[in-house]
């Protein structure tokens, strides 16, 4: 399961709502955006990463083409 680690990465990177990217590869939060918004959605990517890795290569490949 070496590609869990990356999905999960980007699937963070998209929740946080990140405008950019910080120089050690750590989201910069949005200060904006709500805690209770950004728990929400930290646990619907969890869900989406589970979905992943129980579907296998083909739904990552599935996930990230659209």
């Amino acid at each position: 399961m070496r590609i869990a680690p990356t999905v999960t990465v980007l699937g963070l990177l998209a929740v946080a709502g990140c405008s950019s990217v910080n120089s050690d590869n750590s989201p910069k939060m949005v200060t904006s955006t709500p805690v209770a918004v950004s728990a929400h959605r930290v646990d619907q990517v969890r869900a989406d990463i589970d979905a992943i890795v129980r579907s296998g290569v083909p739904g990552v490949i599935a996930t990230l083409t659209g």
